[in-house]
């Protein structure tokens, strides 16, 4: 794991500086972009298994009307889905503002959902490197850029964390360095040593050849501002409802005191760790049907020194607190569950091939876990709570499902779409239309 020194900066103009001088080779012209045909996968779920307790939608099927507004909406859908509204690296402030179709700048680390891979050109690349050359080079400078043409060359799929080469390069790089992103201009020109050159190189080249997630090679992911241990158990962290975190979920919540929260399929735990630090006097309950993904989550708790305040939970979606004697109420239900559907599970770009497909797949319509969780809602909000539920590309259909409750989709000012908002009330009056409707 690499570490980025301890820095702070409030400004832009350097980073900016740093930016227009990297782009020495623009990229070519085949450069492999991100297209914004997006079924985004979850950022931090696990799902119940398909042996547990619950119905499936495998015969739901979109309308002809619902897929249309699908398809209609996906060239528009958000390239950036950031995780924060500033993300701190290591204590390094940096302003995330980019949108749909919007090239961040260099050091943006952003987060994003996932697009599908129809944008590419030509055929794909085997990302097999015999020869990856790095002779001439010897600034930081010089890496980066070497590094972004490589990515580009072998025509890599970005979407766990950035969403170009450039972008990737220079997180690379920086992490490698354990150097800070706000690092003055003049430093861009230091030599490495022939160590932190083979270091680099080598990562470059496990991230062409095996296609894996940077974040995966680093076990390093960030949300909401605060770093993450991820690896190939848990999905790479990129939902925006790190957004409404950062904004305490207003204007929704109003005036409730937060005093217990729950992370609802969640994976490496980062929504409720990042509830937990929002709200420093709450406790919050996360719960996953996957040990793998409690493993990773105890590792989070562990780092971010939560014990006491935060506990992983092995369950089957609510099944092990409605077991409980006396049955939990939270002034917060967030949740982003598995919500991929078919289709587009089997149209993944070789990159999500090594994230869990426990936390991806949803059934036919990528439905089959909201709709128990819009089901069982009520029986654990607080009179005053709120459930927050990502369904991602999966909304058109869920509306399709559901004309007659009034959901409420944020807009995101960092990219993203497809989170729903529902009162405690919401929730009790309409409870029994989503009971009536789990079966598709």
């Amino acid at each position: 794991m690499f570490y980025v020194g301890f820095y702070r900066f409030e400004c832009f103009y350097s980073l900016l500086a740093v930016r227009s001088l990297l782009l020495v080779e623009q990229p070519t012209a085949n450069s492999q972009q991100p297209t914004a045909n997006s079924q985004q996968p979850t950022a931090n779920s696990q799902q119940p298994t398909a042996n547990s307790q619950q119905p499936t939608a495998n015969s739901q099927q979109l309308t002809a009307n619902s897929q249309q507004r699908k398809e209609a909406v996906l060239p528009n859908a958000a390239l950036c889905y950031l995780g924060a509204s500033c993300l701190e690296m290591g204590g390094l402030a940096l302003q995330c503002y980019a949108g749909p179709g919007v090239l961040p700048p260099v050091g943006d680390f952003v987060t994003q959902s996932l697009v599908h891979p129809g944008g590419r050109t030509g055929e794909k690349n085997s990302g097999q490197v015999d020869n990856l050359s790095y002779d001439g080079l010897a600034s930081i400078r010089d890496f980066i850029r070497w590094a972004a043409s490589r990515f580009n060359e072998a025509e890599l799929f970005f979407g766990h964390g950035s969403d170009n080469a450039l972008d990737e390069a220079m997180h690379l790089v920086m992490q490698v360095l354990q150097l800070p992103w706000d690092l003055p201009e003049p430093y861009m020109d230091c030599r490495l040593t022939s160590e932190e050159q083979q270091s680099v190189a080598e990562l470059v080249k496990r991230r062409i050849q095996e296609r894996k997630p940077l974040a995966y090679l680093l076990n390093r992911a960030w949300f909401c501002g605060q770093p993450y241990y991820v690896d190939e158990r848990v999905l790479v962290p990129r939902s925006p409802i790190a957004e409404l975190i950062n904004q305490n979920f207003q204007p929704w919540l109003g005036d409730a005191t937060v005093t217990r929260a729950l992370d609802l399929c969640s994976g490496s735990g980062c929504i409720g760790i990042a509830m937990a630090h929002q709200w420093p006097e709450a406790s919050v309950d996360l719960l996953d049907i996957s040990d793998d993904a409690l493993d990773v989550a105890h590792i989070n708790i562990d780092q971010h020194e939560l014990w006491g305040r935060v506990q992983a939970v092995k369950s089957d979606l609510f099944k092990t607190i409605d077991d409980s004697p006396e049955r939990p109420r939270y002034e917060l239900i967030v949740s982003n569950p598995p919500y991929v559907d078919a289709e587009d599970m089997a149209d993944f770009p070789e990159e999500f091939g090594h994230e869990p497909e426990l936390g991806l797949a949803a059934g036919n319509d990528g439905l089959d876990m909201a709709r128990i969780i819009l089901a069982r809602a009520a029986d654990f909000l607080a009179g005053e709570g709120l459930l927050v539920l990502e369904v991602g590309n999966s909304q058109w259909a869920l509306q399709d499902v559901y004309p007659e409750v009034p959901f409420v989709w944020p807009e995101f000012a960092e990219g993203g779409h497809g989170v729903l908002v529902l009162t405690a009330e919401q929730c009790r009056e309409y409870q029994g239309i989503f009971k009536s409707r789990m079966t598709g």
